[in-house]
């Protein structure tokens, strides 16, 4: 560390890796400050602290709002989208927005294909045909810090879906999961 001060506070140092350095600090402070948003956020989620500010959502909308934001870090990755323009739901735009990144992101981490979303008022899935999820890891994946063994995604904490049970939770939405192993997942929200 005392050798990147150095480097970094030498006049001499090439501009281009300076830049290089700058953009990494700046890329690993980024992904610190999302690890300790997401232990926050399970920290309230697990003790019941956390606070829901319901409103009526155009379910449509914020899907389209989120998946540009996930976009952003998976440019070259497809989502499909199928669902009425006029569904609505009540509940936190927030958090369920969280819900809808962290189905989509596992999708990707988990696949190499397009992923497809759709939703209907009774239900939003996310489908992928991916690595799928054995029947001995279905009952544990929402579990707080369950990771699968053969997860070859080495930044996940194993948080992501005991937070995302969570917030259903607190909505009084219930997920349900179905895997097959080397064929896909589909993870569906019953509203």
């Amino acid at each position: 560390m005392a050798t990147l001060r150095l480097s970094l506070m030498t006049p001499q140092i090439n501009p281009n890796i300076r830049q290089k350095f700058i953009e990494k600090i700046y890329k690993n402070g980024t992904r610190l400050s999302e690890l300790i948003d997401t232990l926050r956020l399970s920290s309230k989620l697990d003790s019941g602290l956390q606070e829901l500010s319901y409103k009526t959502i155009n379910l449509h909308d914020l899907i389209h709002e989120t998946v540009e934001n996930i976009k952003l870090s998976y440019p070259k990755r497809e989502i499909i989208i199928q669902g009425d323009k006029d569904i609505t739901i009540k509940a936190d735009a927030s958090l369920f927005s969280i819900v809808i990144t962290n189905l989509i992101e596992n999708a990707f981490k988990y696949s190499e294909d397009e992923v497809v979303v759709t939703f209907t008022k009774e239900r939003f899935n996310v489908i992928d045909t991916g690595i799928g999820i054995s029947a001995r890891n279905l009952d544990n994946i929402t579990n707080k810090f369950y990771r699968v063994n053969k997860n070859t995604w080495n930044n996940s904490l194993g948080l992501g879906l005991f937070i995302v049970s969570n917030i259903l939770a607190l909505h009084n939405f219930s997920l349900k999961i179905q895997s097959e192993e080397n064929q896909g997942s589909m993870f569906s929200v019953r509203f």
